[in-house]
């Protein structure tokens, strides 16, 4: 019988951040100032590749920042050259790292998804209030990322803006629901890693993600 599922996790990101730049430098400022957060299994317990995600925000963005171990860093998927979703390979056949994120964490209608593999190509995608929760291809916000591969991991730093989640002034104590998934598929195997586990369910399981309030 599987445990239970952990709570879905919360944290306060203090803020608001200056000197924000996307140069995957996390072990300067500010991103030195900030603790990563550990990713578990999709039920829970210790990811098999490490993983981890920083966040910060400052009057206009929000800022991720993923740091992705890989032992088999040459057998890295990286084929997407496009973020049109209709291109073959699609982005997210690759080793990639996935935002999801709800704007209003009382009311999760509205959802936001963020595709970026370990070269930088974006996906962005929106879910909005239908009952079918039907991705919206066609949605296109002023995202960029930044990835860079090293010798046994691979990192990205992804910046989004506050305006394309429907926030026009961000404000300390605003909560917005998130989770953050890894998608290795280094080898014949594919395996997922995330900051809130989601059992067998799959990523965009809304009632599965943590908590972020701006401190």
């Amino acid at each position: 019988k599987a445990k239970p599922l952990p709570k879905p996790p919360q944290i306060v990101v203090l803020g608001p951040t200056a000197g924000m730049q996307l140069d995957c430098k996390f072990s300067q400022p500010p991103w030195n100032a900030v603790s990563p957060m550990k990713f578990v299994d999709r039920h829970g317990n210790t990811a098999q590749y490490g993983a981890s995600v920083r966040t910060a925000w400052d009057d206009d963005h929000l800022y991720f920042a993923c740091t992705n171990q890989e032992p088999e860093i040459e057998s890295l998927k990286t084929l997407a050259t496009a973020q049109d979703p209709t291109k073959k390979p699609a982005v997210w056949e690759d080793d990639t790292v996935e935002i999801f994120l709800c704007p209003d964490a009382e009311d999760r209608a509205r959802c936001y998804q963020f595709i970026i593999n370990a070269k930088g190509v974006i996906l962005d995608v929106a879910y909005g209030e239908s009952s079918n929760f039907k991705p919206d291809f066609t949605w296109s916000s002023g995202v960029e990322a930044k990835a860079r591969i090293e010798k046994n991991r691979w990192l990205v730093e992804v910046r989004i803006p506050f305006k394309d989640l429907g926030i026009s002034r961000p404000a300390q104590g605003r909560t917005i629901a998130l989770n953050v998934y890894r998608n290795r598929y280094c080898d014949a195997r594919v395996t997922h890693s995330c900051w809130s586990a989601t059992g067998q369910r799959p990523p965009l399981t809304r009632e599965r993600f943590g908590l972020m309030t701006l401190g």
